[in-house]
Formats: structure tokens, C-alpha cells, sequence
């Protein structure tokens, strides 16, 4: 006569911490999109994909224009408020497939998949409106941003190159904030809209 002795375990909570470690080693806290450190591995993948599918790929620097003032003049809740306002207006104007990071403090990237010239531009000039229009800082004031757009892998071969066009071309962006121009050609083709 044998005897079999059957022992079992429930793993759901070790698989439940282990998927939540995961999610928070990827993701920003505050706006639950993606963290720099992730946003870099996403975008290196992103633009080995588009080398060997032969297509491009755009992305997005996206910088809050005073958001200090709103930390001074409301508070950091309404600062950290209006942060997770803009992650959520994002994800909601983006495509499943696009990828929404928080850079640092007021700055946003954005990876758009499959993307040409062209529909990055189309695409920030949206996301430039849905901001505006749905992010309040009090009262009626929205918010205004600067986007620079770069285009891989035209203009980088690795995430730090891609992401330093698209920084330079918002700066440009900024330093013609007082001008009633939607879009400009920036530093070595990439572009910048606010």
C-alpha cells in the first residue's frame, strides 16, 4: 500500500507583491505613468523596433509653462493635482500603443509609435488643446505647456540623443512663448509647439 502526499501552497499574495514591486519600480507614483528610468528602456526599444521595421517614431518633451507659480500661489496638492490632471489627459488623447513617462518634476515624455513628422505635429497640437482646455490651475486659467518633438531614428540612435533633440526644440519653444505662433522648425529639424 503506498501513501501520497500531496502538499499545496497558495502563491497568489507572493504573485500579487511580486506584481505590485513590478509596477513600482516602472511607474511614477504621483501620475501612474511610466518613470524616467523606464521611459529610457521603452524608448531604446522603441527605436531599435522602428530601425528594423524600417519606420520612425516620435518624441514628445513636454514642459508645464510657470508651474512653479501654481506650487507657490495654490499649494503643492494643487501642484501635485494638476500633474496627475495632465498624466491622465494624456493617456486619455493617446493611443493604447503610445507611451506616457513622467520625466522629473513638471516634464513629460511621450514615445508615439509608428509616428512620422507630420502626425507628431498633428498629435502635440491636440494634446496642446485637450491640456489647455481640460487642466484648470483656478478659476478659468488653464494651463499652457511647450512641446518639442524629435523623430527617431533619424535624430538619435539611443534614448539620450532622441531626448536632447526634443528638449532643445522645447526650449525653443519657450523662448518664443510671447509670440501668437503655433509652430516653429526648430534646432535640427525637430519641432516645438506651445
Amino acid at each position: 500500500e503506498q501513501l501520497i502526499a500531496v502538499v499545496t501552497r497558495d502563491v497568489t499574495a507572493e504573485r500579487n507583491n511580486r506584481n505590485l514591486l513590478e509596477i513600482q519600480s516602472t511607474t511614477d507614483s504621483l501620475t501612474d505613468a511610466y518613470n524616467r528610468s523606464q521611459l529610457d528602456v521603452l524608448l531604446d526599444l522603441e527605436i531599435r523596433a522602428a530601425r528594423r521595421r524600417k519606420t520612425t517614431g516620435c518624441f514628445m518633451f513636454i514642459d508645464i509653462d510657470g508651474f512653479k507659480s501654481i506650487n507657490d500661489d495654490f499649494g503643492h496638492d494643487a501642484g501635485d493635482r494638476v500633474l496627475k490632471e495632465i498624466s491622465a489627459v494624456l493617456h486619455k488623447n493617446l493611443r493604447d500603443s503610445d507611451v506616457v513617462g513622467r520625466i522629473g518634476g513638471d516634464e513629460f515624455g511621450v514615445i508615439l509609435i509608428d509616428a512620422d513628422q507630420d502626425s507628431g505635429v498633428m498629435k502635440a497640437k491636440q494634446l496642446v488643446t485637450a491640456l489647455k482646455t481640460s487642466v484648470r490651475t483656478s478659476g478659468d486659467n488653464g494651463i499652457k505647456v511647450s512641446i518639442g518633438i524629435s523623430v527617431f531614428p533619424a535624430q538619435g540612435e539611443n534614448p539620450e540623443d532622441v531626448m536632447k533633440h526634443a528638449d532643445t526644440a522645447m526650449y525653443k519653444a519657450k523662448e518664443h512663448q510671447d509670440e501668437h505662433v503655433e509652430t516653429w522648425q526648430g534646432w535640427s529639424d525637430s519641432y516645438c509647439l506651445r
